[in-house]
């Protein structure tokens, strides 16, 4: 059975000793220990819909197992979540740096350049079928990584159209796929939340391309529409030899 306060102990303690070294007894301990409660009501929601599986396989009522796991993976997606917030709520840069590295949840960077806006993800794009519960957890681990790097204003809101394009790459022996068959909706809801004025076709179209590269990874580019052009012309003098 997981046992999430048995979890990095030694690290915990070590956030503990430097928090306190830093801020005594103030506040942000009282936030940590609410994170903390937080996640443990989780744990015990997880366990109980552990239990409720295993009543569904006695049953052999498989249809339910399904239903039921997808619940339960989504309950601990969220605990995952809520344990990368542990070391912010001690809030200090040492536990920051520790834990979060360049703090790009679910394996996702940002950056900016000439007004266009790169999110690269370790990953493809979800499939589109891969039904409402698990888009729920996946947008639920999406928004933690933007809402770390846009919650200080460090990337602008788009005040004119813009184009999303979605680049899927793929290593040189892996199979391509449809791009129509990529979910691309909890991505293009939480860009149009942070960075947009609304993502409906007077302010927002979206555009897809399929490469071969190194790895197997998506990029995803909000681009002005005033640049796009450009945009594709760069994109494909890149590629070129």
């Amino acid at each position: 059975m997981l046992n999430l306060k048995k979890i990095e102990d030694d690290e915990l303690k070590y956030y503990q000793s430097l928090y306190e070294q830093e801020y005594g007894d103030n506040q942000e301990r009282n936030i940590y220990l609410s994170l903390l409660d937080h996640i443990e009501t989780r744990h015990v929601l997880s366990q109980q819909q552990i239990d409720k599986i295993r009543n569904e396989l006695s049953e052999k009522d498989y249809d339910a197992v399904y239903e039921s796991t997808c619940k339960l993976i989504r309950q601990l997606e969220k605990i995952t979540v809520d344990a990368r917030s542990l070391p912010l709520g001690l809030g200090f840069n040492p536990a920051k740096k520790k834990t979060f590295g360049n703090l790009d949840a679910a394996n996702m960077f940002f950056e900016e350049e000439n007004h266009i806006l790169h999110i690269t993800m370790e990953s493809l794009l979800p499939s589109r079928d891969i039904g409402s519960t698990n888009l729920e957890y996946l947008r639920d681990t999406y928004y933690n990584a933007f809402y770390e790097r846009f919650k200080d204003g460090k990337f602008k809101v788009y005040e004119n159209k813009v184009v999303i394009v979605f680049v899927q790459i793929y290593a040189n022996n892996a199979p391509m796929r449809d791009n129509d068959n990529s979910e691309t909706k909890v991505i293009t809801d939480l860009i149009s939340t942070f960075s947009l004025i609304d993502d409906n076709p007077y302010w927002c179209n979206q555009y897809f391309l399929s490469e071969k590269g190194e790895y197997t990874h998506t990029e995803i580019f909000v681009v002005p529409e005033s640049q796009f052009v450009e945009f594709l012309i760069n994109r494909q003098n890149k590629k070129s030899p």
